[in-house]
């Protein structure tokens, strides 16, 4: 689970017994409540504080409308369900089928591509393979077709291109910093070149599970 995977009334334990509640979009910005207080920015991706490190143990979710109604009032962690446990994440290993390694494998030699001709989109990858991919893109044909963003490579690094949240992409993304520098070759092929590194990383470790 990621920072953007947060909505409103989900409820979250920090390492330290310490309890929140997600409060987006108010006047003030996004913001957590209760006895931890602070503002969305002050929390990386992986759901770390910024200044201190800490992380969240668990996130819990209302099992009905009365208890997200009664939630806004405190942070009780009465009949909310776990949604995310950190430690049990840690200790499941991601599997991946033949058609994932298939994809991964397929995007790094896109992005590599894209790394050497700055000047060109991945339609152009597409239009030379011959290839119909959904979102002119392999990772998200079979991860976000299959609403199962959280799994892609990009996501488990940190690095989400899309806003689970609402639509569009999330801006500061390595995908977002190649998307708009377009007239920038540099940052253009450094941006490329991080997408289809984390995917090499992504398939050497698979490499090594399975020896």
């Amino acid at each position: 689970m990621q920072k953007n995977d947060l909505k409103t009334g989900m409820k979250l334990e920090w390492e330290d017994g310490s309890v929140g509640v997600v409060l987006r979009g108010t006047e003030y910005g996004d913001i957590i409540s209760g006895n931890e207080r602070f503002p969305f920015v002050s929390m990386r991706k992986d759901l770390s504080l910024v200044y201190t490190g800490t992380k969240i143990r668990r996130v819990y979710a209302p099992r009905n409308i009365m208890a997200y109604l009664q939630g806004m009032n405190g942070c009780s962690l009465d009949e909310c369900r776990i949604i995310y446990d950190r430690e049990e994440m840690e200790k499941e290993e991601v599997e991946y089928t033949k058609e994932e390694i298939s994809s991964i494998a397929k995007t790094i030699s896109m992005w590599e591509w894209l790394a050497e001709n700055h000047n060109k989109n991945k339609c152009d990858w597409f239009k030379m393979t011959g290839e119909n991919i959904a979102y002119d893109c392999y990772l998200c044909q079979h991860y976000h077709s299959n609403y199962n963003c959280g799994k892609c490579p990009l996501a488990l690094s940190g690095n989400a291109c899309i806003n689970t949240n609402k639509a569009g992409f999330i801006e500061g993304s390595i995908f977002h910093e190649w998307l708009r520098n377009e007239k920038n070759p540099l940052k253009r092929k450094v941006a490329a070149r991080k997408i289809a590194d984390i995917c090499k990383e992504t398939l050497s470790n698979i490499s090594k599970k399975t020896k």
